[in-house]
């Protein structure tokens, strides 16, 4: 309604000035003036209301508008109206027929404008036709008369025309309010479907990505997943990795059936094995892969059934375990070796005991039968040698069994690797003996630092693959040639061992030192002995290469740091545990020797017999006796019950300063992790058990003579100190005895 309002505001404007001219001349002007001003008044007064509507239009209030907007049309309409009356009587016909056309197009303009508003189109046209209408039919003229029924008709009709106009508005409206509120609704829907869409891509690219970094992970897992669908056992997804381990392209193998694939051992099969599980139980199994390796590769497989979007698989994710398998089988071998090893000690203990005093009475028994008068065919002197080289042979075996023995694993330190190289050999020997010639080739070098026993392991490894190296049979015809030199260039000590042997391929000289690599056949080697070799050089600082000529043998070199460099090129002295004879003998020492076994206690005594020998029997004794009498040297047993000679040793070093350096400690060879702490801690000489007595007698000698305790570490194997130098060297001062 107040869409419209200018326009008719506009058109009224203009009729009211049309009639105002035309009425002018032909009736009274104050009337035609009066009017006007009315008429204008009203018009100005419905712009005043179209103006305040258009500023302050609410939600709420268009029942309080429409009666305004009603209003203005009823004043415009009485209006109008009011025109015949003041001029009908004055006017000619002309000009009433002029006023009922005015009026009747007003009307009709009306029922156009006002049709969306019923009442206010009555409200107009009512008053304005009404009074005209009246007017016509009142007059005696029969033309008149008929106007006045042609008003009534005109007026019913626009009526009419309005209503129906103003429903189709109505209509045409609530279509368009319908229409906007689809429009709106389907704006709505449109944009909740694009954020629905853009929500649901950004889901899809997260759950993408989300998978895409689970199969990355998978792929990289370093484990082998297989998913095959049941009850078929249809393969329908792998990684990377289960391709590595079968040997298989990925498209080889999604498609192919899970039996296909051999079952884990103790399982009849894939099937069997899959209707057993439970609906969430996980199985654990070992499966062993013939033919991706030498050996065989060992895989721990966890097997489980499970339901995805009410499918069945079977899952299998496996894992190489070969490493972990052959080191459990090490470890349980090192364990048998250290369980041999103990055996091996706690028997050479308690042999070496006994062998001590053998192998003294049976050299005192000797050297008895050397001061007698020789008798032609004399048995006896044959059959203590016998004895003394069957004894001798017994302690050799002794010792060689303590190699066996995780206790006497020495700490690092200086180490005189051509010893070491010299056991392995002995070790070696059968291995060897059958295969071809040991030619030693040493030349003097330096200690190196290093663990005697690690070094040990390196060396027998090399000798061992050396001689396996060559077919059996031919001695004399093979050799393994071991060598000891200097690197002064690399200040570094130097053992080679070449063979004769086949020789390795030059595609497999890079590959010699990777764990689980070997050449054997199976059964022969696992593949980790020079991976293990390279891991102890690499240690201690030293470094291992091979060269070889296929079908010719093969040398690898050991290159170890040096302890110490040889002086001015010269050789250590001789490692012979006695020094040369004093010019002149002195006087018989005192010596106390304390072995809780008498018959050792006296085979030292009687090999120290040109000596002033007493004995104790326990430490408790030899404390007391060494309280109340001068002694020069004591000879002491390291383990002992009541008192050892370590609790000795601190005694007498509380109680009496400076004798406990006079102490020499006999070894049965096994140590408690203390003792060894202990003797490596003091700087006292030690001999071990069985003992030869012309070291002991020159180690005695030359303690007492030089006045030695406190120089150097203590002797192993008869007199000879474990870095190769001499055992008793001497010393610039002279000890008097101590009272």
């Amino acid at each position: 309604m107040f869409a419209k309002q200018p326009v008719a505001l506009a058109a009224a404007t203009a009729s009211t000035a049309i009639v105002a001219v035309m009425l002018w001349g032909g009736v009274a002007r104050p009337r035609v003036a009066g009017w006007v001003v009315a008429l204008t008044v009203i018009s100005a007064a419905r712009l005043v209301l179209w103006r305040a509507y258009r500023r302050r239009c609410e939600a709420g209030g268009a029942v309080r508008w429409a009666r305004w907007f009603t209003a203005g049309a009823l004043a415009n309409g009485v209006a109008w109206g009011s025109a015949p009356l003041l001029f009908f009587g004055q006017s000619g016909l002309a000009l009433r027929f002029f006023l009922a056309f005015v009026i009747g197009g007003m009307a009709a303009g009306a029922a156009g404008s006002l049709s969306s508003h019923l009442p206010a189109f009555v409200a107009f046209a009512a008053p304005a036709i009404a009074p005209l209408s009246v007017l016509f039919l009142t007059a005696t003229d029969p033309v008149q008369l008929a106007m006045g029924f042609m008003m009534l008709v005109f007026g019913a009709a626009v009526t009419s025309i309005a209503r129906t106009s103003g429903r189709a508005f109505a209509d045409a409206l609530a279509l368009q309010l319908r229409n906007e509120d689809l429009v709106a609704g389907l704006s709505l829907a449109r944009e909740n479907l694009a954020s629905a869409n853009a929500a649901l891509e950004e889901r899809v690219a997260e759950r993408t990505g989300a998978l895409v970094r689970v199969r990355a992970l998978l792929e990289q897992a370093g484990v082998a997943v297989i998913v095959a669908e049941l009850p078929g056992l249809r393969v329908v997804d792998v990684n990377e990795g289960a391709c590595q381990i079968l040997g298989r392209a990925r498209v080889e193998i999604e498609g192919a059936v899970l039996d296909e694939l051999p079952a884990p051992g103790g399982q009849p099969g894939w099937k069997e094995l899959a209707s057993a599980l439970g609906p969430f139980e996980v199985q654990t199994l070992e499966w062993e892969m013939p033919g991706i390796g030498d050996p065989p590769r060992i895989f721990e497989l966890g097997v489980a059934a499970r339901t995805f979007e009410s499918r069945e698989f079977l899952l299998v994710v496996g894992r190489d375990v070969t490493a972990r398998k052959v080191l459990e089988r090490e470890v349980t071998r090192a364990g048998l070796l250290a369980s041999l090893g103990s055996v091996a000690a706690s028997v050479g203990h308690e042999i070496n005991g006994p062998l001590s005093y053998v192998l003294s009475s049976l050299r005192f028994l000797e050297e008895q039968l050397q001061e007698a008068p020789p008798r032609a065919g004399d048995p006896a002197s044959e059959a203590v040698r016998e004895a003394l080289h069957g004894a001798e042979r017994v302690r050799d075996i002794v010792r060689r069994l303590g190699a066996l023995s995780h206790v006497e694993r020495s700490a690092a330190g200086p180490i005189a690797v051509d010893g070491v190289v010299d056991l392995c050999i002995r070790l070696a020997e059968p291995e060897l003996r059958q295969r071809a010639r040991v030619v030693r080739e040493y030349q003097v070098v330096p200690a190196v630092h290093g663990d005697r026993w690690r070094l040990s392991q390196v060396f027998l490894n090399l000798l061992v693959n050396a001689a396996q190296a060559i077919a059996p049979g031919r001695p004399e015809a093979n050799e393994v040639r071991v060598g000891v030199r200097w690197d002064s260039g690399a200040r570094a000590v130097v053992v080679e061992v070449t063979d004769t042997g086949q020789g390795i391929p030059r595609v497999n000289l890079d590959r010699v030192f990777e764990p689980f690599f070997t050449t054997k056949a199976v059964g022969q080697g696992t593949g980790l002995g020079l991976a293990v070799c390279h891991g102890i050089v690499a240690s201690l600082g030293g470094r291992i290469s091979v060269s070889s000529v296929e079908g010719r043998g093969a040398t690898f070199t050991v290159a170890l740091p040096s302890a110490k460099e040889p002086a001015s090129g010269l050789a250590p002295p001789a490692a012979t545990g006695q020094q040369a004879p004093p010019s002149s003998r002195p006087s018989r020492a005192r010596v106390l020797v304390v072995d809780d076994d008498p018959h050792v206690a006296r085979a030292i005594a009687r090999a120290l017999r040109n000596e002033d020998v007493s004995t104790a029997g326990s430490g408790v004794e030899a404390f007391a006796l060494l309280q109340t009498e001068p002694f020069d040297l004591v000879v002491c047993d390291v383990m002992m019950p009541e008192m050892t000679g370590m609790e000795l040793h601190e005694r007498l070093r509380a109680a009496r300063p400076g004798l406990e350096r006079r102490m020499l400690f006999i070894t049965g060879g096994v140590f408690t992790p203390d003792a060894a702490a202990f003797l490596a801690r003091v700087p006292n000489p030690r001999l071990e058990k069985p003992f030869d007595v012309a070291a002991l007698q020159a180690m005695v000698r030359n303690l007492v003579e030089n006045g030695r305790g406190d120089d150097g570490p203590g002797v192993a194997e008869g007199g000879r100190d474990p870095r190769g130098e001499a055992a008793c060297a001497p010393s610039a001062r002279h000890r008097p005895p101590i009272p």
